[in-house]
């Protein structure tokens, strides 16, 4: 379940947040669970 939220983080934020506020979420959900972001779903 921590890929499905994060994908949806990543598209609708992607306009809004600025692009250094994405990086820095997804490098934190890496470094949180790495297990479950290595296998990108892309």
């Amino acid at each position: 379940m921590v890929c499905s939220p994060v994908t949806v983080r990543i598209a609708p934020p992607d306009r809004r947040f600025s692009r250094s506020a994405i990086p820095e979420q997804i490098i934190s959900s890496t470094l949180s669970s790495p297990s479950s972001n290595a296998p990108d779903p892309c």
